[in-house]
């Protein structure tokens, strides 16, 4: 296991099979808190919503703070020009909410679209329990 040399999620194989599929939208980047929101939260092939994913999570508590996450990386990735919107995916959590506000500022120089989930949640609420 590895992280994937484009998106840092844990892969066998680098590039990760999200990376690879051709048919995803690369111009649309979804921020997830937990890699396997990235595989749950993947439409079918055949859907042209289909986007890029990052992993990324605050937690202060473990010893993760900003020097932890690739948000270096995802930031050059945006100034290279072909991503045209980021949608903040973090759990409606103080961890998750200081996330998307984190990365929210980081990306505000870029001029890129940043956007942030619907939730349809209980506060403290965790994604992964409302997807199949």
């Amino acid at each position: 296991m590895r992280h994937c040399s484009t998106c840092f999620l844990l892969t066998e194989e680098d590039p990760c099979p999200l990376c690879r599929d051709a048919s995803r939208d690369r111009s649309v980047m979804c921020v997830v808190e937990d890699p396997l929101n990235a595989w749950r939260s993947r439409p079918p092939a055949s859907s042209a919503a289909s986007t890029t994913s990052w992993a990324a999570r605050l937690d202060p508590l473990h010893g993760i703070g900003p020097e932890e996450l690739t948000v270096s990386a995802l930031v050059g990735r945006v100034r290279e020009g072909s991503v045209r919107e980021i949608i903040l995916a973090t759990n409606p959590t103080v961890e998750g909410e200081a996330t998307a506000h984190y990365l929210a500022r980081a990306l505000r120089a870029t001029g890129i679209s940043v956007t942030r989930i619907a939730f349809g949640l209980p506060a403290g609420g965790e994604i992964s329990y409302a997807i199949k």
